[in-house]
């Protein structure tokens, strides 16, 4: 679980904090999910899941997320 404290911006979108999470752990293989922002800003709780390659990632990931975080590596690529 993964706890966003961002009381300055109004807004942390679920590619920011995908981001963070990959600069900071050096690790581009990242799962996203549940994220709910709280009622009167500042703070947003989420799942994440940082896998270290690709292979293990469509091992344990479902489909539906793994096909979501492929979409994104994508479209970051290109």
């Amino acid at each position: 679980m993964v706890d966003v404290f961002h009381p300055n911006v109004q807004k942390v979108t679920k590619e920011n904090i995908r981001e963070y999470i990959r600069t900071h752990y050096k690790k581009p293989h990242v799962s996203l999910f549940g994220v709910k922002k709280f009622y009167g800003g500042g703070r947003t709780k989420g799942f994440v899941v940082v896998y270290d390659n690709e292979e293990s990632m469509r091992k344990y990931e479902p489909n539906y997320r793994f096909k979501r975080v492929k979409f994104f590596i994508i479209f970051l690529i290109s």
